[in-house]
């Protein structure tokens, strides 16, 4: 999958004050945007809920704490201060998270320490891998960046194939840092592609208050003064989700 070559389709999104609509949805009013503020908190929280539950389940099952469950522990740790975080932000209604400059061997060992956390929210059935990390130093909202890739990898595990691969991987596009989640699912199926990052838009036909996992995605990246988008993959099953982070020196 590392070797394939995405064919790029044009719904790049810029942050909002650079856009009065990001090329997506009509403006909403207050009362709106505080339903999808509250919507994609609960979203996340839920993602991190999921982690700390498998990281508990899979201690319980450890008579004794050897020093390997030193990452679960930290997992629960983590997310634990996640969900704190969120309810805080939204209480405030701005956020708390301060970018920290990254090189790639930086961003590499943050992105594997992420790794537990991905898993548990993935399902045991989803093979993670990351590939290549390749960057000049980079801002990195860490909290926000590892909801983000947990909304986007929780979403393999609804690809609907057999053994469903995320095969993450960091490059340079221009003056980005681009982090890639690529899976091996039939692809985005009932949704237009310029729509997926919309509140409320889901494929699922259990709809009730779901399609707001992406849109969280899309607010976060904003908010860092990012893009994102989705390729389909060129001559293969699949699509390819990424983010552009922006790098220390712009």
């Amino acid at each position: 999958m590392g070797d394939k070559q995405p064919v790029h389709i044009e719904n790049t999104v810029s942050p909002p004050s650079n856009k009065a609509d990001g090329g997506h949805s009509p403006a909403v009013d207050d009362t709106d945007q505080r339903e999808i503020v509250i919507r994609g908190v609960v979203h996340d929280v839920n993602n991190m809920l999921m982690a700390v539950f498998a990281a508990c389940d899979q201690l319980e099952d450890i008579k004794t704490i050897p020093k390997d469950a030193e990452m679960v522990i930290e997992t629960i740790r983590t997310n634990a201060r996640g969900i704190t975080g969120l309810m805080r932000d939204m209480v405030r209604s701005q956020s708390s998270d301060a970018p920290m400059i990254m090189d790639k061997v930086q961003l590499r060992s943050f992105l594997k320490g992420i790794m537990p956390s991905l898993k548990y929210v993935s399902g045991p059935d989803v093979t993670i891998e990351l590939g290549s990390v390749y960057t000049k130093p980079v801002k990195v909202h860490t909290k926000p960046l590892l909801r983000v890739l947990m909304q986007i990898i929780r979403n393999v595990g609804d690809v609907g194939v057999p053994h469903p691969l995320a095969f993450i991987s960091v490059r340079l596009v221009d003056n980005w840092c681009e982090i890639s989640v690529a899976d091996n699912g039939p692809g985005i199926l009932n949704i237009n592609k310029e729509d997926i990052f919309k509140p409320g838009v889901t494929s699922k036909d259990d709809t009730g208050a779901r399609g707001y996992g992406l849109s969280t995605v899309a607010t976060a990246v904003s908010n860092w003064g990012g893009e994102y988008g989705v390729d389909s993959i060129a001559g293969d099953a699949g699509c390819r989700f990424w983010i552009r982070l922006p790098l220390a020196n712009t």
